[in-house]
């Protein structure tokens, strides 16, 4: 069947967890524009910030904030942890074969 594509399965939190410890260690990790420039609008969530909190052993899955992405290539997952301010950060990520993309920050502290 020609044109149709196949929906990816969403990773399990341990899926999830090895795919992202495995694109830390090999360096196969890089942030969007987006990214980028919400974690340089950010007080307190920078690069650094965001590969700590993703390395964190209390990093979180928020899987209920999982969705497919736009592209349907592959789900944009949520992850929750601290930043050394003790603020709560929600990073949004997808992989694209063997590379993490960090999607998006959100330093939750400094939304509410």
């Amino acid at each position: 069947m020609a044109g149709k594509q196949l929906i990816p399965i969403k990773k399990t939190t341990g899926e999830l967890f090895e795919a992202i410890d495995l694109c830390l260690e090999t360096n196969n990790y890089y942030f969007t524009s987006h990214a980028d420039l919400r974690s340089k609008t950010r007080m307190s969530v920078n690069d650094l910030e965001v590969l700590r909190i993703l390395k964190s052993k209390n990093r979180r899955h928020e899987a209920r904030k999982d969705k497919l992405g736009m592209d349907q290539s592959d789900w944009n997952y949520h992850i929750r942890g601290k930043n050394s301010d003790n603020e709560e950060v929600r990073i949004s990520l997808s992989f694209d074969q063997s590379l993490m993309l960090i999607i998006t920050v959100i330093n939750l502290d400094e939304e509410s």
